[in-house]
């Protein structure tokens, strides 16, 4: 028999009993400490899996390339002012419209102006290029001019054009604006110039074979030098060539 205490073991004694020896306790297992636990968050926790998305396939990456492409052109070429288009023949003239080696012969550009206008090598053989004459005084007129057979009005202008080696052969400039127009090595063959204006305009190398230059303004350097290419006479005014440059 176990006694479970001394005042147990003390009765069975008496009694004439005796108590059993108490089985040795087994060994307490140690107990663990707690894992720490983590700073943040409470506790450990699982690590998730990262999932890999598939990427593009070739042929959408190629697609989003050549969108961004257009995308990119679309800015570059898009214009940023609706300007509207500027016609070559229309007499808007200016430096922005490029007549240069185009074929304008026989066309008719009175009053027409070409501000700057690019011509180099242009065509504008029996072209007409001249100014109006209108009967009368009225409009600005003067008398005098009125009295010499009418009103001289502006002819075409290509004041500052670039027409180096452009033909005028057989064309009207008669009261044209040429000033300070580059017109080297062009081709003034049996053109009327009547009245034109050549104000600081550049010559070297013309050729002026039947032209007329009756009452056109030159500076002394410039008329000696045109007298020194100068001969024939103009086919429709029958003027001689040297006698309008008043050559010596």
């Amino acid at each position: 028999m176990i006694c479970s205490s001394s005042r147990m073991a003390a009765t069975l004694r008496g009694n004439g009993a005796a108590c059993a020896p108490r089985a040795a306790a087994a060994p307490r297992r140690p107990r663990c400490s707690p894992a720490p636990r983590a700073a943040l968050g409470g506790g450990p926790q699982p690590q998730q899996q990262q999932q890999q998305q598939p990427g593009p396939s070739p042929a959408a990456r190629a697609a989003a390339g050549c969108a961004a492409a257009l995308a990119s052109a679309a800015l570059l070429l898009a214009p940023w002012g609706a300007a509207p288009a500027a016609l070559a023949v229309s007499g808007g003239g200016g430096a922005g419209n490029s007549l240069s080696f185009k074929d304008l012969s026989g066309q008719d550009f009175h009053g027409k102006k070409f501000v700057k206008g690019e011509m180099r090598a242009t065509k504008f053989d029996g072209a007409n290029l001249a100014g109006a004459r209108a009967r009368g005084v009225g409009g600005g007129c003067c008398r005098a001019a009125a009295e010499r057979g009418g009103c001289v009005r502006e002819g075409a202008s290509l004041f500052g054009a670039l027409a180096e080696r452009a033909s005028f052969v057989g064309a009207d400039l008669s009261n044209a604006d040429l000033e300070s127009g580059n017109f080297e090595y062009a081709d003034f063959s049996d053109a009327v110039l009547a009245g034109a204006m050549l104000t600081n305009t550049q010559l070297k190398g013309v050729k002026i074979a039947g032209a007329d230059f009756s009452d056109v303004a030159l500076r002394r350097d410039v008329q000696r030098y045109l007298c020194t290419v100068a001969g024939g006479a103009n086919s429709r005014t029958g003027v001689d060539t040297r006698e309008s440059l008043l050559c010596e």
